[in-house]
């Protein structure tokens, strides 16, 4: 868990770690879960909605931040 500093970035933010899109695999590396694990969580509303770039689904890296700094809430 992260505190509530707003300075606060986690280790693979600060580290420059991540691409600026995201695929499933980056995103569930992240997570520390499996790809079918994030499929489920995106059918479930609870994770940001993807873009789909040409046939390939896609996290802005910006909006998953927000996401992880904001404690994961659903998404309506």
């Amino acid at each position: 868990m992260h505190t509530h500093d707003p300075d606060y970035r986690p280790r693979f933010v600060r580290q420059g770690e991540l691409p600026s899109l995201l695929s499933v695999k980056d995103f569930a590396k992240l997570m520390q879960v499996s790809t079918r694990t994030i499929w489920r969580l995106l059918s479930s509303r609870k994770l940001p909605q993807p873009i789909r770039v040409g046939g390939s689904v896609r996290w802005r890296r910006d909006d998953v931040e927000a996401w992880l700094l904001a404690d994961c809430p659903e998404q309506s």
